[in-house]
């Protein structure tokens, strides 16, 4: 589609100068004359056609490497001044040029003027479509996020998961009151981190895994010496920025379907390092992976409704949105009765 609209614009470019021609003739000008001229300016539409696909395909090549506004324009314009300056010196070639440096000089300001006017046309419309794929991803991560946060709010006020926690604060209240106070604040504190605003990379790892670790605590009251819980994180990690809500379905899916396949005790691990600008978080487990036809949907593609509320295709879209083509998110049910959830993230410098 770029190639016809170049051509229709160079012809509609000959056109307009032979209309200028057919203005300026003498009333005696043979038609020989005006074909002659027509098809002088259509040569010249082709060097301008050729001249603004080389441009194209430059143009093309360095976009995405994404140059400072002021760097581009300074490219631009001295890509055209080359390319333009290569189609006058072509154009200067045709018999029927006028010959001497004035005309070529005027040929020579002309064609680059043309030019660049096309450079300039061409990078307005690259940052209109960018500014557009950029407000639209932006929209998306805005639903993907208000997604995630009704998911997690659902999850909290389902009423099996209330009831179990807060049956095991009255139990450790009678028991142990210190212990049952401290399981209200992690209750309390769980929840809080619902209401934080988790759309684009905007909350840290370390407020996640406040939230992850509040939840686990919870769960080990709940099930005692049936889990065992790790955490084995890189101090570097804890200060990148990432969206709300990315680790916890992956250690919610852990306690989940672990208890399922996992002989007792249980055992959950939560590992992140950061290497450079790539930051990577592993949620392992004991047990094995359970087939979508065992467990009714298949976490990745589809979000449970079954009481957890958290998808994880929400955890993959909002990556998607988040880092596009600058992470990996990948599950794997090894031999030695383990299931590892992985999110690898460029996270930058």
């Amino acid at each position: 589609m770029r190639w016809k609209v170049q051509a229709l614009c160079w012809c509609a470019w000959a056109l307009a100068r032979h209309a200028w021609f057919w203005a300026d003739a003498d009333d005696g000008t043979p038609w020989t004359g005006y074909a002659l001229d027509f098809g002088a300016k259509l040569l010249k539409g082709g060097v301008g056609f050729l001249s603004s696909v080389a441009l194209f395909r430059f143009y093309t090549w360095l976009w995405p490497r994404r140059l400072p506004l002021l760097k581009m324009g300074l490219v631009g314009a001295v890509a055209s001044l080359v390319v333009g300056g290569a189609g006058a010196l072509v154009i200067s070639r045709f018999p029927w040029e006028e010959a001497g440096v004035r005309a070529h000089l005027r040929l020579f300001y002309n064609w680059t003027v043309a030019l660049a006017a096309w450079t300039a046309v061409y990078f307005t419309y690259l940052y209109r479509r960018d500014l557009e794929v950029e407000t639209e991803r932006s929209l998306r991560a805005t639903a993907l996020a208000t997604q995630a946060r009704l998911n997690m709010l659902r999850y909290q006020v389902n009423p099996h998961f209330l009831f179990n926690s807060l049956n095991s604060v009255r139990a450790l209240i009678r028991e142990n009151p210190e212990a049952g106070c401290e399981m209200v604040t992690k209750l309390a504190e769980f929840f809080r981190y619902s209401l934080l605003d988790v759309h684009g990379p905007n909350t840290s790892f370390a407020d996640e895994l406040k939230a992850v670790r509040d939840y686990l605590s919870i769960q080990k009251v709940r099930f005692e010496e049936r889990l065992e819980v790790t955490f084995d994180i890189d101090p570097e990690a804890e200060a990148v920025k990432l969206p709300g809500f990315i680790v916890q379905p992956l250690v919610e899916n852990a306690i989940k379907y672990g208890f399922q396949t996992s002989g007792m005790p249980l055992r959950v691990s939560l590992l992140a390092k950061r290497d450079g600008p790539m930051l990577r978080i592993d949620v392992i487990n004991t047990g094995h992976w359970i087939s979508e036809s065992a467990k009714g949907h298949d976490p990745l593609t589809a979000p449970t409704t079954d009481g957890t509320g958290t998808g994880l295709c929400n955890v993959r879209e909002r990556l998607r949105e988040a880092f596009p083509e600058r992470h990996v998110f990948t599950t794997t049910d090894d031999a030695k009765g383990n299931v590892r959830a992985s999110i690898v993230v460029e996270v930058g410098p």
